[in-house]
């Protein structure tokens, strides 16, 4: 019976590895993690699988996704619902592709459903896990490498490229090759060296992957059954920390800083109730940063010349897209309805940036999603499992606004709360049981 379960299960991640690794990198894809944009395309094999090779892993995941729903006794997760519900509703209510171009909700929606298949078996989940921590670690460790370079202990070659994402071409770039890409010049700010970017549009979007492959690792920590896995994990967390500070982006340091800040908060609450626990960080994560402070500032007289004139942590020239709303005065604290064609001026705050566009009552569905995330993830008081679970909120609200609703920011959220969900019912099963036998 053991072998029969052994093979079964292994089975199952042989087809998690085969069929849905070639979808993970469509997810990645579709979130600027542009490998495929510098694949010298020579080869027949190679066009065709840029072609058509991820529109098939879509179809096929989402295929299983369908099938595993259709399996008699299966059951649809909560968040799947509400995330699939909230990007239909900004699906309905686009404007000028915010929170994100149609077709990507479209994807996001296909992918999320496909993901299904990954979400209801811990093996499944736990070998795609690995997945994307093994992509981020492998890629991060290669984007390393340049930093070797930069101090002139190894002379890497490279080339200068066109830097290109985003709706826009700008650069150049050092394409490293084999070991990704980098800024031609040195940053002035932390180490002043060229900031690494990996395979991505720019250094912000890489520190989302970096940032996803700790958030991996994390939840590694406490779900893969392997005994060694800290052998692996421990220092590629080093690591990744270590290239965060290479690829400096400022916006991942302050997520990271926040991220300890509320994680610690969490902590300190570990033992009141979950719910308790659930409106505390709500208010510290969504509302405060979102609402509170950005309503604040607005009140304040002369706070945006402030914060020109600081120039602490990014140029004026930056910030002039960061703080603009607080041009708008006492228009801010009356947003109702939906505004075409505003420039929302709020920087890294999805909150914000979505509450200046769409108005208070079309910000409710967003609120909802992030609220039962957190009560789906916070129900565990493992530090760990915490800790994953709050720095995703984090940086999906910060990192790259508007990416909650790519691919990726879809597969972020579930992922997390999907291994939650398991790890939390096998610590119920391990408290239960022995009582079950002691008194049988």
């Amino acid at each position: 019976m053991q072998r029969a379960d052994k093979s079964k299960a292994c089975l199952q991640t042989w087809i998690t590895w085969l069929i849905v690794f070639p979808a993970l990198l469509f997810i990645w894809e579709s979130s600027f993690f542009q490998y495929s944009l510098y694949w010298q395309l020579n080869t027949p094999i190679a066009k065709i699988y840029i072609i058509y090779g991820h529109f098939a892993a879509m179809a096929l995941l989402f295929a299983l996704g369908i099938a595993t729903v259709l399996y008699p006794g299966s059951r649809v997760d909560r968040l799947y619902v509400v995330y699939v519900a909230v990007c239909l509703f900004y699906f309905l209510l686009n404007l000028d592709s915010l929170p994100a171009p149609r077709s990507l909700l479209v994807r996001s929606i296909v992918l999320t459903t496909g993901l299904i298949y990954v979400l209801v078996d811990r093996t499944r989940l736990e070998s795609f896990l690995w997945l994307n921590a093994g992509l981020g670690i492998v890629t991060v460790a290669l984007n390393t490498v340049p930093i070797l370079d930069f101090y002139d202990i190894v002379a890497l070659h490279h080339e200068e490229v066109v830097r290109v994402g985003g709706g826009f071409e700008a650069g150049p770039l050092r394409d490293y090759g084999l070991f990704g890409r980098s800024e031609t010049f040195a940053y002035p700010r932390l180490l002043g060296t060229n900031r690494l970017q990996g395979w991505s549009f720019e250094p912000i979007h890489w520190a989302y992957f970096v940032l996803w492959t700790a958030v991996c690792c994390l939840l590694l920590l406490k779900l893969s059954s392997w005994h060694k896995r800290q052998v692996i994990l421990g220092p590629a967390l080093v690591v990744l920390g270590v290239h965060l500070l290479y690829v400096n982006s400022m916006t991942a340091l302050l997520v990271v800083a926040f991220s300890i800040l509320v994680i610690a908060t969490c902590w300190l609450f570990r033992s009141t109730s979950a719910r308790f626990r659930t409106t505390a960080m709500f208010a510290a994560v969504v509302l405060v940063p979102g609402l509170i402070i950005p309503l604040v500032l607005t009140l304040i007289p002369s706070s945006e010349d402030f914060l020109y004139q600081a120039d602490v942590l990014t140029t004026p020239e930056n910030w002039k897209s960061r703080v603009a709303f607080l041009r708008f005065g006492d228009d801010f604290l009356t947003r109702l309805w939906p505004i075409p064609g505003l420039e929302p001026g709020a920087g890294q705050n999805l909150v914000l940036t979505t509450y200046i566009r769409f108005g208070l009552p079309f910000i409710l569905p967003l609120l909802l999603l992030e609220w039962v995330y957190l009560k789906e993830t916070l129900r565990s008081a493992n530090g760990i499992l915490v800790a994953a679970a709050l720095l995703s909120l984090v940086t999906i609200n910060h990192q790259v606004p508007g990416q909650l609703f790519y691919p990726s920011g879809g597969m972020w959220m579930l992922v997390v709360a999907a291994a939650v969900r398991f790890a939390q019912s096998e610590r119920v099963r391990d408290e239960i049981l022995p009582r079950v036998t002691q008194y049988a």
